[in-house]
């Protein structure tokens, strides 16, 4: 099967499904009406044997931290602890693994409708997959209630369709117990999805930098669009006149570099032990080993050339002129990806060609960083001076963007949104 034959909305549910497998919660963006619920709803069924739906709730404001974990309410003339869609999430996703019917994700549609940074709480940093088993996201009163509901049997306020459900939780919470969590953590195989909407997202508020980088970025077209990137490789050569952006290339194409190893570490599930088999950091390719995945890799460093040229002069763009330093984890994230492309495919050729994969990478990963640099153009478009360098770079950028990968790659329409003005090259 070849992704680029097709239809768009085909497409972008296999590229959200790669991004699940590559250990990365998904942020899918898009205009309204776009399909974004309705795709972040089927690729979370897909996750599952028995297309299960996801726990889904709707960002606002006002919406708090307790309201998704655990929260107080009047019963009557008593006040009752009630657990969250987040906690039921989690919960039921660890019961289902347990009997092999994959997790329940959680869902949070429009997510810029809502304070997200306070939204997520501790949950922010069990996001990241090597941090999983340490930190526990259901504890304190909630967890004390958990206990409580296991011990009566409460099989529909956990959320829960049958008693084999509450059997399983049991396991979990006896090892949880084991091993002095004094909570429930996140499984390997949990992951969030959450969309938002592009055109209010100004009046409303924004995804901090650290949440963001926690999140694969997928750009929803709208259904008339079409989505063809292309590979110039004219274009692509002049990027190799950046030194830096030399350097960075040098780092991503050594199989035996700290970000190929960290990236095969990770996605070869050598972290902390799960609470039970069968939860997987890159479930459903738990079956994967590190010999396959590490040849994996040294096939996808020399197809996806291409990608890593590209990944490189952006990083060397936006660090050097627009004070925009894209972190090391994102590029570990980006070999993740790669390799995945080979590994997901059922045959000896990648699931996505060269240009496929570098569009992929570069709008869903790396292009979303320069929403940094936004509020220094501004300051230099409203100071009125001669002299802009941070557009100016933006407008490199966009350029190149446009020159390597064309005007209907995903990339073009995620860097051309970051345009304030006319800008030179």
């Amino acid at each position: 099967m070849q992704v680029a034959t097709l239809g768009v909305y085909a497409r972008l549910a296999i590229y959200a499904k790669l991004f699940l497998v590559a250990q990365k919660n998904l942020l899918l963006v898009g205009a309204p009406g776009v399909g974004k619920t309705k795709l972040a709803r089927a690729v979370a069924q897909l996750s599952t044997r028995d297309h299960s739906e996801p726990i889904i709730v709707v960002g606002r404001d006002g919406l708090t931290h307790e309201r998704l974990i655990a929260y107080y309410t009047a019963d009557g003339d008593k006040i009752r602890l009630r657990l969250g869609d987040f906690s039921r999430s989690v919960l039921s996703s660890w019961a289902r693994i347990g009997l092999g019917l994959g997790p329940r994700y959680f869902v949070v549609d429009e997510i810029n409708r809502s304070n997200a940074d306070v939204l997520f709480g501790e949950v922010f940093t069990a996001m990241d997959i090597e941090h999983r088993m340490f930190i526990p996201v259901i504890k304190g009163d909630a967890y004390d209630h958990v206990m409580k509901l296991v011990d009566s049997g409460e099989v529909q306020e956990l959320g829960f369709r049958d008693s084999d459900e509450l059997e399983q939780l049991k396991v979990v919470l006896g090892r949880v117990k084991d091993r002095g969590l004094n909570g429930v953590p996140m499984p390997y195989a949990f992951r969030i999805i959450a969309t938002m909407n592009l055109y209010d997202r100004a009046q409303l508020y924004k995804l901090g930098f650290a949440l963001q980088r926690r999140f694969a970025y997928l750009y929803i077209p709208t259904p008339l669009d079409d989505v063809r990137p292309t590979l110039d490789q004219k274009a692509l050569r002049s990027t190799e006149d950046e030194r830096r952006a030399e350097k960075i290339y040098e780092q991503l194409k050594r199989r035996d570099s700290r970000l190929a190893k960290v990236a095969i570490r990770e996605l070869s599930g050598e972290l902390p032990p799960s609470l039970i088999e069968g939860d997987h950091p890159a479930a459903p390719l738990a079956l994967v080993g590190r010999g396959e995945l590490e040849e994996a890799l040294g096939k996808a460093l020399e197809t996806f050339d291409g990608a890593l040229r590209l990944i490189s002069y952006v990083y060397s763009v936006a660090l050097e002129y627009m004070g925009v330093e894209i972190g090391i984890s994102t590029l570990v994230d980006a070999v993740k990806l790669l390799v995945i492309s080979y590994v997901a495919s059922p045959s000896s050729e990648p699931l996505l060609d060269p240009a496929e994969v570098a569009d992929l990478v570069l709008s869903a990963l790396i292009l979303p960083w320069l929403s940094a640099a936004v509020p220094k153009a501004r300051g230099e478009l409203l100071m009125l001076i001669d002299e802009k360098p941070v557009n100016k770079a933006m407008g490199r950028i966009v350029k190149k963007v446009r020159e390597v990968l064309g005007e209907l790659s995903l990339s073009a329409r995620v860097a051309s949104s970051y345009e304030l003005a006319p800008l030179s090259s």
